[in-house]
């Protein structure tokens, strides 16, 4: 016992900030993701003040996701700055891509969504469908389809395919026809 507690003191980890679960290394700049310096907005799940995990020696989930993927100091900085939403969706899109340089994809994904929210937000959505919700999508009409990809909640939306399916069947029969079949 007398060892695991030597070799914690050492690493740094304690039954309150327990060591991370993954084997990436910590990111710099706080408790394992807590972002002290990194200035997230505030309210989002990076550093900075308010949000679930900001402040140091957070849990920054995100942030240490980020990291986890090979992202330096500079991109999660950039990532940081969106709103929750806009992080989830440039994280997501980064993932999904192989690349051998993933801070600048992040930056040119940080880029596109600042100035265009609603074709990044479409994107991330089509590559996290099943086949049949992305047809169902795809099939609305583009006004349609903009006011559904707008409803989704990607930082408390666990199935975004169900969620989807939903609002196509919904707005399908408010639109005055029947649920349509695919």
């Amino acid at each position: 016992m007398e060892q695991i507690r030597s070799l914690r003191a050492e690493l740094g980890g304690s039954p309150r900030h327990p060591l991370p679960q993954r084997g990436y290394p910590p990111p710099p700049g706080g408790q394992y993701g807590g972002g002290c310096g990194y200035g997230g907005a505030a309210g989002s799940s990076f550093g900075g003040k308010g949000g679930k995990g900001g402040g140091c020696g957070g849990g920054g989930g995100l942030e240490y996701e980020a990291y986890a993927i090979g992202l330096d100091a500079k991109a999660v900085q950039a990532i940081g700055a969106l709103d929750e939403q806009g992080q989830r969706v440039v994280l997501g899109l980064v993932q999904k891509q192989a690349c051998r340089n993933p801070s600048a994809v992040a930056w040119t994904h940080v880029k596109a969504y600042k100035e265009r929210p609603a074709e990044a937000r479409l994107e991330f959505l089509r590559l996290n469908l099943d086949p049949e919700a992305a047809a169902g999508l795809d099939r609305l009409p583009p006004e349609q389809r903009d006011e559904v990809v707008a409803q989704v909640d990607f930082a408390r939306t666990r199935n975004v395919s169900a969620f989807v399916w939903s609002r196509r069947s919904v707005g399908a029969r408010a639109a005055g026809g029947a649920e349509p079949v695919f």
